[in-house]
């Protein structure tokens, strides 16, 4: 049994079939994942009952907000017209535009207590009053635009009905509509005076809207019950392709899951020895690999979602899903062969990086600590000078005082060159007179000056006897 198993391990023909699978089961799997993602799965999947879903939720709660809106807070062209439909914050932050554009932040800026009074000065605005006018007259023409958008969007709402009572004033679509009618109705939603009752379950749990301006605002909202049979009949048959979709999506992500574990068992095996069979891609870096793989990978799905929005064939996507599980599949079984061959630390590049640039940083340590060793040794005074250099540096850093601090370097460089120069001028006169000492007398010590000049001559002197 154990030889049988490992002739199947170490077939190629084997390997080939279990990658090429994986690869097809990943690509069928993701691209049913794709598909129910771009199939609006968040309405079409929390339940199975069309009354109790997101969807005919969302329809009912877009339509009491479009009624609202047209009928409590616009209420009117004229009132639009008239400019009590604009949104007083909406002046504010323009205002707050100007006087931002001025650099004025502050009440005190303006002589005024309060950031009220910054927005109601008369004195101070009246020279915008054309900028406010025009912003005002903006602010209109949008209103109406929305106005007259959302009153299209109500009238093109496949079965919607509704009646309105706003003081006294009572509005329906269609005119003939009957408030007991629309109550009857299968699917129905009442806001009464702030009270919201509803057929369809947790609609109680929403709040009247913000810019709901009249308290005895009422509305009743109904949709015709041959359209919600319709609408039931659809989104049945929408939920079962949904549910297809994630079945194939589970069960290919289960059959590549098992297609790529005896993939990874098989990789690397050798036919007729022990060890670990290398492919050529092994040799290149793990981690870069991994970099590259992710940069392309993202392409990849960049290009997908591209192809999509754009309505290509569903054939090219799956030939782009295809290349990016090959290619995943690729770098997970280099990793598998390279951690069977136990050269995983090997195949890193950042940790040869950061290997190489230790080794570089200890270098140069060490060449620092070799010329401190031996050029600057016997020369307590400049050692003095450093301490006191290095300690400006800090303390202009500390401070904040860029100036100090790049004469401190300067200085700590003239000093390093300075000392340096001395140290070896030292160095040389104690070689001298080791080398006199050992009796080579014509041994003559030059180009020193000044004191260390007196000095060298006295020496050579000794050595001429």
């Amino acid at each position: 049994m154990a030889t049988k198993l490992k002739t199947i391990w170490t077939d190629q023909k084997f390997k080939i079939t279990c990658s090429f699978l994986t690869v097809v089961l990943v690509t069928i799997s993701f691209g049913a994942l794709f598909e129910a993602y771009w199939f609006n799965w968040d309405y079409l999947a929390n339940t199975n009952n069309y009354l109790e879903s997101a969807e005919l939720q969302n329809k009912v709660l877009t339509a009491y907000d479009h009624i609202d809106q047209v009928y409590n807070f616009y209420q009117s062209e004229e009132n639009i017209r008239a400019g009590n439909a604009i949104d007083p914050a909406a002046m504010e932050a323009y205002k707050w535009d100007i006087l931002a554009e001025l650099d004025l932040n502050d009440p005190d800026e303006m002589g005024v207590s309060t950031e009220s009074e910054m927005l109601t000065d008369p004195d101070f605005w009246e020279p915008y009053a054309d900028e406010l006018e025009a912003q005002k007259k903006q602010l209109i023409n949008e209103g109406l635009f929305q106005y007259e958008r959302l009153k299209k969007e109500l009238e093109q709402t496949q079965g919607l009905s509704y009646v309105i009572n706003s003081k006294g004033v009572t509005n329906s679509q269609p005119k003939d509509a009957n408030p007991d009618d629309l109550l009857k109705r299968r699917v129905n939603f009442t806001y009464n005076k702030g009270a919201i009752s509803s057929t369809l379950p947790k609609m109680d749990q929403f709040e009247p809207l913000d810019y709901a301006v009249e308290p005895d605002f009422q509305v009743i909202i109904g949709f015709d019950d041959a359209y919600i049979a319709e609408r039931e009949v659809l989104y049945q048959a929408e939920r079962q392709e949904f549910l297809w979709l994630m079945s194939i999506f589970v069960v290919s992500l289960i059959l590549a899951a098992i297609g790529m574990l005896l993939s990874c068992i098989s990789a690397g095996r050798k036919k007729d020895n022990e060890g670990v069979q290398l492919l050529p891609i092994d040799a290149f870096w793990i981690d870069a690999h991994f970099l590259l793989l992710l940069v392309v990978e993202t392409l990849v799905v960049a290009a997908i979602v591209f192809f999509y929005d754009q309505n290509f064939p569903r054939v090219v996507m799956l030939m782009l899903f295809a290349v990016g599980a090959a290619l995943g599949l690729n770098f997970l079984l280099s990793l598998v062969r390279i951690l069977k061959d136990r050269r995983f630390g090997e195949r890193l590049l950042f940790l040869k990086l950061i290997k190489k640039g230790w080794g570089f940083i200890k270098n140069q340590f060490k060449k620092l600590a070799g010329y401190y060793n031996d050029v600057m040794k016997g020369s307590p005074t400049v050692k003095r000078l450093m301490f006191w250099a290095i300690l400006l540096v800090i303390l202009a850093l500390s401070v904040q005082v860029p100036i100090l601090g790049v004469c401190s370097f300067i200085c700590i460089i003239y000093l390093l060159y300075l000392g340096g120069i001395k140290a070896k001028k030292y160095d040389g006169i104690l070689e001298g007179l080791e080398r006199i000492k050992n009796g080579e007398v014509d041994y003559k010590l030059i180009g020193y000056d000044g004191a260390l000049g007196e000095l060298a001559d006295g020496i050579n002197a000794i050595g001429d006897g």
